[in-house]
């Protein structure tokens, strides 16, 4: 009887140390489907709302609302347009131009097999989108030269987005009249004397 009872405790021991690397695995299967499926989506027609932009090739979804003076809302890992929704409408009603990018390779922006999901490539996204939207008659976009004087933006980051916002005012001084960043996933090196210029307490 003992014997009986101590295979069958060997067993349940055998299965609970399974159990987790069962889960994982349909876990995965789970989310290799969900995957597949939504790669099947043409984000322009599927997209819940918003606008699409193609931007050097590039198909990237984006909301603007309201008028006046230009607010770019930029999500963090994993996040999207809709990391803003309860953002967008106020900031519309209290006298801003709103514009809230999915960045490349989330939400119902398209991927890429490129690498272009560094913190600078995002950045330089930001700002070739600004450029398509103004050359496709919907923004103001800034000129070419990164240092020229040109329109003027407030930006928002969250998280990663944090990182990519001020990644553009670094690289586009004369385009970024204010950065405001939440929980800010950020790592100074050599950039930080870069930035001491546009940051404020």
């Amino acid at each position: 009887a003992t014997r009986s009872w101590w295979t069958i405790a060997r067993k349940l021991c055998l299965v609970a140390g399974l159990a987790p690397i069962a889960g994982l695995i349909g876990a995965a299967l789970y989310a290799e489907v969900r995957l597949r499926l939504r790669e099947t989506l043409d984000p322009a027609l599927d997209a819940p709302g918003g606008r699409h932009l193609v931007v050097d090739g590039q198909h990237i979804h984006y909301e603007d609302e309201g008028q006046g003076p230009a607010i770019v809302l930029i999500h963090g890992f994993g996040g999207s347009t809709y990391s803003w929704r309860k953002n967008i409408k106020p900031l519309a009603e209290a006298g801003y131009r709103v514009l809230a990018l999915d960045l490349i390779g989330f939400g119902y922006s398209e991927r890429s097999s490129r690498p272009v999901y560094t913190g600078t490539a995002q950045a330089r996204l930001v700002r070739r989108f600004l450029e398509t939207l103004a050359d496709a008659g919907r923004g103001s976009g800034p000129p070419s030269g990164g240092d020229r004087p040109g329109p003027r933006y407030v930006l928002i980051g969250n998280s990663m987005g944090a990182a990519v916002a001020l990644r553009f005012a670094v690289d586009n001084p004369g385009h970024a009249k204010a950065v405001v960043v939440t929980a800010p996933a950020i790592f100074f090196r050599r950039s930080w004397t870069r930035l001491r210029p546009i940051l404020r307490v």
